[in-house]
């Protein structure tokens, strides 16, 4: 994997995770709107794990040398 796709998937899992706590936070404040159906929780944690795994890819291209900008 590159290092452009993982500056992209860490991007991509902060939105995720932080569009999972704004959503989750919706649908405690009406829970019989359109959105409260969504998987917020889901998207909370797929998120939280893709921007783990891009940051621990950065850590391992940073160790091995490579170059991360």
């Amino acid at each position: 994997m590159d290092t452009q796709l993982t500056w992209a998937a860490l991007i991509v899992g902060v939105i995720l995770a932080v569009a999972g706590s704004f959503g989750d936070a919706a649908r405690k404040r009406s829970p019989f709107a359109w959105h409260a159906y969504l998987p917020w929780h889901g998207a909370s944690f797929l998120g939280v794990a893709m921007a783990l795994f891009a940051l621990i890819h950065l850590a391992s291209l940073l160790r091995g040398g490579g170059e991360i900008w």
